[in-house]
């Protein structure tokens, strides 16, 4: 991809689910010319990567959430497990900011620790809706909340892919 960059045909280059250790050794790599942008991980409220993310940021490397609302219901998905827009606790944010939904609330939570957040919505409705969050601030405790969250539960763990050295999830972050 770095041949790309000279030819205007790439302007930036990406990573996915580098953790900290394939992030240093990407850095170090002799000869490096462009240095990945972004690294697109699983990032939501049960998977909140605290570390990860502030990994990435100390390095200059913006986080991209995959999967920013949860997407229970698609596959690699545990069908006991909570559904992120109908948990409890979620709900109870959203009705005191009086957002129309609970996606709004947890957009914010994402934008407002730098991750960059792109939904996947299928209807008009929650397209409009998504965009509507730069009306409102979730306060230092609404953060907090939303932060304990975390079940540190992925979604898509790739298990079949876990005997490879370079597995990314044998790191913590």
């Amino acid at each position: 991809v770095e041949e790309l960059m000279p030819k205007g045909l790439v302007k930036a280059t990406g990573i996915s689910s580098f953790n900290h250790f394939q992030i240093e050794r990407l850095l170090n790599k002799p000869g490096l010319k462009y240095k990945a942008v972004t690294n697109h991980i699983e990032c939501h409220p049960y998977l909140a990567q605290k570390q990860w993310v502030h990994c990435c940021h100390y390095k200059s490397i913006t986080v991209t959430a995959y999967r920013p609302l949860h997407s229970p219901g698609r596959p690699c998905t545990k069908l006991e497990d909570y559904f992120l827009l109908e948990d409890p606790k979620s709900m109870e944010i959203t009705a005191k900011h009086t957002k129309e939904s609970t996606a709004q609330v947890l957009i914010q939570f994402h934008t407002q620790r730098y991750v960059v957040v792109i939904p996947k919505s299928v209807t008009p409705t929650c397209i409009v809706e998504n965009f509507e969050v730069f009306d409102f601030k979730l306060n230092d405790e609404v953060m907090v909340t939303i932060l304990s969250f975390s079940r540190n539960w992925r979604v898509c763990t790739v298990d079949h892919m876990s005997h490879l050295e370079d597995y990314p999830f044998n790191a913590e972050h």
